[in-house]
């Protein structure tokens, strides 16, 4: 059984915001749902390399590894293999524009509960209650 690992990052601004991708309606895993920027881990990667490096081929964001937080991580088994994915938050200013891969169709900046109502993801909306439960998506105070 092959072991896979996906890195994912909530990219977060200060009005509590998050970037949604909207995936290619031709796309064969989940085609035309909506999204966060990240995908598999390659080959001699880490983590956190994996995450910077996604974040920036499917939306031209990028970040450095310090200023990525992991915040949660699961793991499932199934005919494909064994299959870990973690997720991190990373945070900007403003609603910067997003430059798109050709994995994606559209972008928007959206609040938790909206981009939840667009979510069809079992996995995003668990991670997501875990963030919001643990209020790991709060702005860090000015003296952190």
């Amino acid at each position: 059984m092959q072991p896979f690992a996906f890195a994912k990052v909530v990219v977060l601004n200060e009005l509590g915001e998050l970037l949604a991708l909207q995936r290619d309606p031709n796309d064969f895993n989940r085609p035309g749902q909506w999204d966060i920027p990240g995908g598999e881990v390659e080959a001699g990667e880490d983590l956190i390399q994996a995450a910077c490096r996604e974040t920036f081929e499917e939306a031209g964001l990028s970040f450095s590894n310090s200023e990525l937080q992991l915040v949660y991580g699961t793991s499932a088994v199934n005919p494909k293999g064994s299959i870990t994915w973690v997720f991190f938050v990373a945070r900007v200013s403003g609603r910067p524009a997003a430059v798109l891969s050709s994995e994606h169709t559209d972008y928007a900046w959206l609040t938790v509960p909206a981009f939840l109502e667009r979510c069809e993801y079992d996995l995003h909306k668990q991670m997501l209650a875990y963030l919001l439960a643990n209020r790991l998506l709060e702005q860090p105070s000015a003296a952190q």
